[in-house]
């Protein structure tokens, strides 16, 4: 388990994949702290998004360029997939 300032991040492990819980706030700070959990964790990873409440634009890049590379992004709440759905576009259209 590790903390993301006051938020925290939880992992847990499924017999399909190995699970994060991410809870709380995405932020520049947290970002740094899930992409070290993520790479220390076999693959593949899935993320449960549920109870994030919060992101910022370089956790959605990293969010959909994960899920790109193959990470499941479970339960991920609607703001943020449209969010990502809306960088993707940007992305094909060369923006």
């Amino acid at each position: 388990m590790s903390e993301f300032g006051s938020e925290m991040l939880r992992l847990e492990e499924s017999r399909e994949s190995h699970l994060l819980l991410v809870s709380g706030r995405i932020d520049a700070e947290s970002l740094a702290e899930l992409k070290m959990e993520m790479q220390i964790q076999p693959s593949p990873t899935a993320l449960d998004l549920s109870e994030v409440t919060l992101v910022d634009a370089n956790a959605v890049r990293f969010l959909a360029a994960a899920e790109a590379a193959g990470t499941e992004l479970r339960n991920c709440p609607l703001f943020v997939y449209e969010w990502i759905r809306r960088e993707r576009f940007e992305i094909a259209r060369g923006e």
